[in-house]
Formats: structure tokens, sequence, C-alpha cells
């Protein structure tokens, strides 16, 4: 019975590793088999359908301002309008008779001004008449922000459309009225600021 015995726990223990390593060769064949169901991070980074993110670049001008109360006091003065319309593009002051180089916008309150397209700040001056003068440039356009306080740039500094360029002064003109100045010059002759924002900005490339 003896001389038996050891042969039998040799085969029991024989037969247990190889039972143990074919369970486990079977369960690695498994898993690398078996289609993963997490994400890496990263899985989505390179898909040929994701979307851009990055918006187009708006190509038409706004307005030098956001407040729905601002209106307009007096307009461009054109020798070409009728004559109701060029008396409503004088300025009148100090028994002075001015025609308008640009658009005077309006409020009872202060307003921000908002840069009309991308530009670089040309210069800032001061002036006893309009207070503090912002001149940007885009290309061969140079926009004149007139009557505004509160100025944050420098020359040289890059300005984006819609940015907050400072906010207005009262006017010298309309004491009770907070007052922006617009002048807009192409190659250097005056055009009036409405007509610039039904353009397209490329246009002025």
């Amino acid at each position: 019975m003896k001389k038996y015995l050891l042969p039998s726990i040799f085969f029991i223990f024989f037969s247990l590793v190889i039972a143990s390593i074919v369970l486990v060769f079977n369960g690695v064949k498994g898993e690398l088999n078996e289609k993963p169901t997490y994400k890496y991070t990263l899985d989505n980074v390179f898909m040929s359908d994701v979307m851009n993110v990055v918006s187009e670049v708006n190509d038409n001008f706004i307005k030098p301002y956001v407040d729905e109360k601002v209106t307009i006091q007096r307009s461009f003065y054109n020798k070409d309008n009728e004559l109701d319309k060029q008396e409503k593009s004088i300025i009148y002051y100090e028994n002075t008779y001015i025609q308008n180089k640009g658009v005077d916008y309006t409020s009872s309150n202060a307003f921000d001004v908002v840069s009309i397209c991308n530009g670089e700040v040309a210069n800032i001056e001061k002036s006893d008449l309009y207070g503090t003068i912002l001149t940007i440039k885009y290309n061969n356009l140079e926009l004149k922000y007139y009557n505004i306080s509160n100025v944050l740039l420098n020359v040289g500094n890059k300005v984006s459309q819609g940015e907050i360029l400072g906010s207005t002064s009262l006017s010298k003109f309309d004491k009770d009225l907070y007052l922006l100045h617009f002048e807009v010059l192409h190659n250097g002759k005056y055009i009036d600021p409405e007509s610039v924002y039904t353009l397209k900005i490329s246009s002025f490339n």
C-alpha cells in the first residue's frame, strides 16, 4: 500500500499543476479576446468627425456700442443730402457751426464704447472739446473714438472686435448727455460710419 501512496500523491499534485496552468491560460486568452468596455481619455481626440470648436472670424463690422438706449444725436454731414438732413448733421458750439465729420451717439447714461473690428491703437490724445480721443487703425481704415474715459489701453496695443475701449463722458455740446463722437477715415478720407456697418471687413484688406 505504501509503495502506491507516493506515486498517487505525485500524480494528483502533477494533475493539479496541469489543471491550474490550463485554467490560467484560458483566462488570459479570454481577457485578450474580450473587447474592452472602458474608454481612454484620448479615445475621442483624434476622431475624424470632431467638430471645429474655433468659431469663424466675423466679417461684419459692429457698432461702437451695445447699449440699446443709445441714439444718434447728429449724423454724418454729406453735402449731397437734403437740406433737413444737412441741418441735423451740423454741430453748433459757441456761436460756431461745424460740419459733422462723424456720427454723434448719445444717451442719458454713460455707456461702454467697443471696437467695431480688430485693430491696433495708433494714437491717444487729449482735446479740450472732446476729452480723450482714441485712434485705432485697421489696414487702410482709421477709426477715431472721441469723448471716452477710463481708457486702459496704450499705443501699440492690439484690440479685438467687441473689446471695450472705455466709456463715454458728458458732452460739452449737449451738457446733459453722454456722447461718443465716432469718425471713420478710409485712405485719409472721411466716410459715414453708419454706411460702414453694412460693409464687409475683408473689403478693406
